[in-house]
């Protein structure tokens, strides 16, 4: 998907997460990688979300609306991170 300029690609992965009581654990998830444009080989910015974390539920919906928010967050340090690149 493209976002603000930005190509993101999501897979559908086990993510890590710690839970209340310390504990690391695998999460239902995706992991995010954030590029500059499509041809690029490197992400800029790769994250995590799991659900019960970050996620309400494991779609693809849910995963693009969080990386939307992220990017929006973001976007003055990603467009420096391309800028150094």
């Amino acid at each position: 998907m493209t976002y603000r300029g930005f190509y993101v690609k999501i897979s559908q992965e086990s993510v890590p997460r710690v839970d209340k009581d310390g504990n690391e654990v695998q999460c239902a998830g995706f992991v995010i990688e954030i590029f500059e444009d499509e041809q690029s080989a490197v992400p800029m910015d790769r994250i995590t979300a799991a659900v019960d974390f970050e996620l309400l539920e494991p779609s693809v919906a849910e995963a693009e609306q969080f990386v939307k928010d992220y990017i929006d967050s973001e976007r003055k340090k990603l467009i420096g991170t391309a800028a150094a690149t």
